[in-house]
């Protein structure tokens, strides 16, 4: 799946990979042994309707699970949504997509 199948420039698309120790992660107040989180932070477009929601979540899970469950890792994802016109880049307002 390519952000140009959903007309958004890749530049829209920044990928952070954050490492922690095990010791600094907990779940339910207990330390897993391997966990990988997915944060999304959703600002270029807005989810047209709940079924485009449940897409996107079984793509992303479809993606994910071939490559982590065969090697025990448990992931969790979370799409975290912002109105587009709290969105600047070097002060900047982001140009309309689509």
């Amino acid at each position: 799946m390519k952000l140009a199948n959903f007309g958004l420039p890749a530049t829209y698309c920044r990928t952070h990979f954050v490492e922690l120790s095990p010791e600094n992660i907990y779940t339910g107040g207990k330390t897993p042994k391997v966990l990988m989180t997915v944060s999304i932070y959703h600002i270029a477009r807005d989810f047209d309707a709940p079924q485009v929601e449940v897409f996107f979540l079984k793509a992303l899970d479809d993606k994910l699970r071939p490559i982590l469950n065969p090697r025990g890792i448990k992931w969790e994802s979370g799409i975290y949504e912002a109105r587009r016109e709290l969105w600047r880049v070097n002060r900047l307002v982001t140009t309309e997509t689509g």
